[in-house]
């Protein structure tokens, strides 16, 4: 039976129904017939290879540690409470995410470990930055992204030597 509500919780997330499936993996409590029933329903609609699929993922959460298995719980919790619209664009950044050549999705996750790691203040200075380059009308910022695209090209050392000759020119007094 406990392999069956396993399949089942598994079935619930893969389905959509990840309130349920969380609410169950919280309580660790069996799920109530009528749950049961529904979800045995949407599994008999799968297809081989959606069950196969399922019972993967199912071997890969039993590896997880327990603190990871939270971290995904309350992953889930949140992305039931965003809007449709939300949903949607969550689910759209993800599949473009997944599409991404390997190294791409290495360097997304760098960029984002980064974030991460900055202060509160750090961010807001860099959200503000943002702000204020969208703001700009679009020819504007067309020139910025060239112009970013020129710098992010040149190598790291004189990247380093032409801020390093701004900034003493520009501390200097005339």
């Amino acid at each position: 039976m406990v392999r069956i509500v396993r399949n089942i919780f598994l079935v619930c997330l893969f389905l959509g129904n990840v309130s349920v499936a969380v609410l169950w993996a919280e309580q660790n409590e069996e799920l109530s017939k009528e749950q049961i029933e529904k979800a045995k329903e949407k599994w008999q609609q799968l297809t081989p290879d959606e069950k196969q699929n399922l019972r993967e993922k199912h071997k890969k959460w039993e590896n997880l540690d327990p603190q990871k298995k939270k971290e995904i719980k309350k992953r889930f919790e949140k992305f039931q409470k965003l809007s449709p619209e939300e949903k949607d664009r969550v689910k759209q950044n993800w599949k473009r995410f997944k599409n991404l050549p390997p190294e791409k999705r290495q360097a997304m996750r760098e960029k984002f470990e980064r974030w991460q790691s900055l202060s509160p203040e750090e961010k807001q200075r860099i959200k503000n930055k943002r702000r204020m380059v969208e703001s700009l009308p679009t020819q504007k910022r067309e020139e910025l992204k060239k112009r970013h695209a020129k710098w992010q090209s040149l190598p790291p050392a004189q990247r380093e030597r032409l801020k390093n000759e701004f900034f003493s020119h520009k501390n200097t007094p005339q």
